[in-house]
């Protein structure tokens, strides 16, 4: 037999939870399970027969018992870390390799120098090339000439289509053969004069002069 700790009634033997009270074994604070005294306030043991019932039961409200903490885990001792600044270096890593940088002369920045060049083009006249966009630019043909198809054929599909619609429409579609010819005789003159990428045919081989 034992005595409900929640509120001091006997409980018989075998019994998990008390009759009156509905309270669990090993659960209540109020009263000791040993003799049935009332328990003080905050205290653990038993003033009258002593029992502990903080570990009297199975499981009352009371911390552990003073001792009954477990150990801690095994830290170094005190004075044995090393004074800050005197750790260990990490590991050997290799150092950053950089790539190397090839700057020129020209305020850090590479001079265009055309496109690739592919070899086995023959060269072609710079001269040849500008009277062909001046006289006949419209045509596209100094493009075809240099090897830049798409503009050329690009000229050559506006001056045919501004031919053919001229002869239903009137002037006004003119204003693809004036386009055309304007295009083209300026890429002549730019030829003749070596600007930007006319120094080079469409294989990135420079003009004859």
């Amino acid at each position: 037999m034992y005595y409900c700790r929640n509120c001091g009634y006997q409980v018989p033997d075998g019994m998990m939870v008390c009759q009156r009270c509905g309270t669990r074994k090993g659960t209540g604070i109020n009263f000791c399970s040993t003799c049935g005294s009332r328990m003080s306030s905050g205290s653990g043991y038993c003033v009258v027969c002593g029992a502990n019932m903080m570990s009297g039961g199975s499981g009352g409200n009371y911390p552990a018992a003073p001792g009954s903490y477990p150990p801690p885990g095994n830290y170094p001792p005190q004075g044995s870390y090393p004074p800050p600044g005197n750790y260990p270096p990490p590991g050997n890593y290799p150092p950053p390799v950089r790539p190397p940088m090839n700057y020129n002369n020209n305020n850090g920045y590479n001079q265009y120098s055309g496109p690739i060049q592919q070899p086995g083009q023959p060269r072609k006249s710079k001269l040849v090339a500008g009277l062909l966009g001046v006289f006949f630019g419209q045509f596209g043909i100094h493009d075809f000439y240099l090897g830049y198809y798409g503009i050329g054929a690009m000229l050559l599909s506006l001056s045919l289509l501004g031919y053919i619609l001229c002869c239903f429409t009137g002037m006004l579609s003119c204003l693809f053969n004036l386009f055309a010819f304007g295009w083209g005789t300026a890429e002549g003159i730019m030829i003749l004069c070596g600007v930007g990428k006319y120094r080079f045919d469409g294989f990135g081989n420079p003009l004859d002069p």
